[in-house]
């Protein structure tokens, strides 16, 4: 009987370790949007460098973070230079890089110009010179991204 349990046991342990591992999770998820519907819902768009984050980020606090950018063009809305987002990509927000350009999509907040993965914002590649917000994802849409690695 002892035999059989042992058995059992390396047999359910060997099936076990064959499982794939789950997948990690994401808080974030974004319902897909056209580009034109970005642009609809965006009470403000422009073409940035970042030039630094203001305090600093705490992945694990509720409270946002703020950005400054160096703004070369606008798109729509007023001319701003900073935006606020998530401190933490799992609750959306967006993991700016100082240095690197974005053009960014952000809402008025209450007076405060929010940003998150969900709106369009994104990273500039060398290929977007000539028009930035006409492009906004492979296929087209605007979807929300997880960073768990």
């Amino acid at each position: 009987m002892r035999r059989r349990v042992a058995v059992v046991g390396l047999l359910l342990g060997t099936a076990a370790g064959a499982l794939p591992a789950p997948e990690a999770a994401c808080a974030c998820e974004c319902l897909p949007v056209t580009p034109t519907e970005a642009r609809a819902e965006a009470g403000f768009i422009f073409v940035g460098t970042v030039r630094r984050l203001i305090g600093t980020k705490d992945p694990d606090s509720p409270e946002p973070v703020t950005y400054e950018f160096s703004v070369e063009r606008v798109i729509k809305g007023a001319r701003v230079t900073r935006v606020q987002t998530n401190a933490s990509a799992d609750a959306c927000g967006v993991e700016f890089e100082v240095g690197r350009r974005y053009v960014v999509y952000a809402v008025d907040s209450g007076g405060v110009l929010f940003v998150s993965q969900c709106g369009g914002t994104r990273l500039l590649t060398a290929g977007d010179a000539k028009s930035p917000v006409g492009k906004l994802g492979r296929s087209g849409l605007v979807a929300g991204y997880c960073s768990a690695a």
